[in-house]
């Protein structure tokens, strides 16, 4: 072999164990596509109204979702009303044994029936279905379903204090449940709606009343109070105030309240001793008030005289002084006592006082009489 050839032959080795010894090239990576994902929206959360009725003489809560509005409060009733446009759908709360109902045989009211069911089953004008057995807020009760006929002559169904429902003049179907004692009271839930909403309407009212919560009252003995007391308050009333003569309950939502007070140490005007007579002194010239009526009342088993008054102090400031508190004089405003001459040998007098303007002084009256209907009074 020649040098050309040798040196060729050993170029081209070179170059090939060049080759072999060369990185091999990388490629890259394939590029992932993720799938397509929709987006996730949080669904929407529904705004609930808890209910809980300020006039309605059975304190209880409920709560309800945006479909429903509360219509018209009383002392006797309330309603919540549906916002569907397209059926009147209401929910009523009534208090039965105070109320009237349609005489079935004529156009007239009559008292309350003790059988409910059986008074629906007996009326002409309604196609009552089977009671059943049901329980709303923890209290038994029954059911009843009916329709009711159109006679195309609009009556009173339920006649109340307040208000009136009225039937006849159009075709509904109604669900009714009877609820004989909650805290003592008669209870009467009504729905109604025409009949071919009547299924739907259920539903939803269903769902209100399986929130209803009954309040217990509360049984309240005062702790310094020189005369023993027990009394009972729903929760609409608190205990503002507590000393050895007196002690007040103030209403929520009022800026009143009902005071009992023992006077024997009290001071009235400008510091005068408080009158062996409290009811022939508020009828005198001394007074400072001017009695609008009165009446003899029980309060505990004890007799007393009622009295409706006004304001007339004249320049006086003061109209009574206790030990630890005090009421000064109003200017023509309303205000109510009862005084109970012989509790036990003490002298009390039960003050009960409305907001600043006097507004709801026929409303703290009724409230206040619902707890005066508790007072028990022990011998000390």
């Amino acid at each position: 072999m020649n040098t050309y050839k040798l040196l060729v032959s050993i170029l081209m080795l070179g170059c090939i164990l060049l080759a072999a010894c060369a990185p091999v090239a990388t490629l890259p990576a394939p590029t992932v596509v993720p799938p397509t994902v929709a987006p996730t929206t949080a669904p929407t959360q529904e705004v609930l109204t808890t209910f809980s009725s300020s006039k309605f003489e059975i304190p209880m809560t409920m709560t309800y979702g945006s479909d429903w509005y509360s219509e018209g409060e009383f002392s006797d009733m309330f309603t919540l009303k549906s916002k569907d446009t397209g059926y009147a759908w209401e929910l009523g709360f009534i208090l039965a044994a105070e109320a009237q109902i349609a005489d079935p045989n004529s156009a007239a009211t009559i008292p309350w029936p003790t059988d409910f069911v059986t008074y629906l089953q007996s009326n002409q004008y309604f196609e009552a279905g089977q009671p059943i057995s049901v329980t709303v807020g923890g209290v038994k009760g029954i059911q009843i379903d009916a329709l009711v006929k159109n006679i195309g002559d609009k009556r009173t169904f339920i006649a109340l204090k307040s208000t009136d429902w009225l039937y006849l003049d159009d075709t509904e179907m109604y669900r009714f449940i009877i609820l004989d004692d909650v805290n003592g009271r008669r209870l009467l839930i009504v729905m109604n709606a025409p009949p071919d909403g009547f299924s739907k309407a259920n539903e939803l009212e269903q769902k209100v009343l399986d929130t209803v919560v009954f309040s217990q009252p509360t049984t309240f003995s005062p702790k310094t109070f020189n005369l023993p007391i027990t009394l009972g308050y729903g929760p609409e009333w608190r205990v503002a105030e507590e000393y050895s003569d007196v002690f007040t309950l103030s209403y929520k939502g009022h800026d009143a309240g009902v005071s009992f007070i023992n006077v024997k140490n009290a001071k009235i005007a400008d510091g005068i001793a408080f009158p062996d007579d409290f009811v022939t002194w508020i009828q005198s010239s001394d007074s400072l008030f001017q009695v609008v009526e009165s009446k003899s009342v029980l309060v505990g088993g004890f007799k007393g005289i009622q009295i409706n008054a006004t304001y007339t102090c004249g320049n006086k400031k003061n109209w009574i002084m206790l030990s630890g508190t005090g009421w000064g004089c109003g200017n023509g405003e309303p205000i109510g006592f009862i005084y109970l001459d012989d509790v036990y040998g003490e002298r009390v007098l039960i003050q009960i006082i409305p907001s600043p303007d006097g507004k709801d002084y026929e409303f703290i009256v009724e409230e206040s009489q619902k707890v005066l209907d508790t007072v028990v009074i022990t011998k000390p």
